[in-house]
């Protein structure tokens, strides 16, 4: 991530960072991944969808059909 940001690549680092948050939260256990994908409520392997990196806790678990269609 450092090399990234000192290419000046800020909307990949803030990929990535958003990427690391979500990935600790799930390992302490402070996010349960769902089952059933939330768009069309299948169970599936899930994907999980940032809309906005900044809010990197704030995703939606779509699976790997639903979010190729965004």
């Amino acid at each position: 991530m450092r090399d990234l940001l000192a290419t000046g690549d800020k909307a990949a680092a803030e990929k990535i960072k958003a990427r690391f948050t979500l990935s600790n939260a799930l390992a302490a256990g402070k996010i349960i991944k769902p089952s059933n994908c939330s768009q069309c409520g299948k169970i599936r392997k899930l994907a999980a969808h940032h809309e906005d990196y900044s809010k990197g806790l704030e995703v939606k678990w779509l699976c790997y059909k639903c979010h190729a269609n965004l």
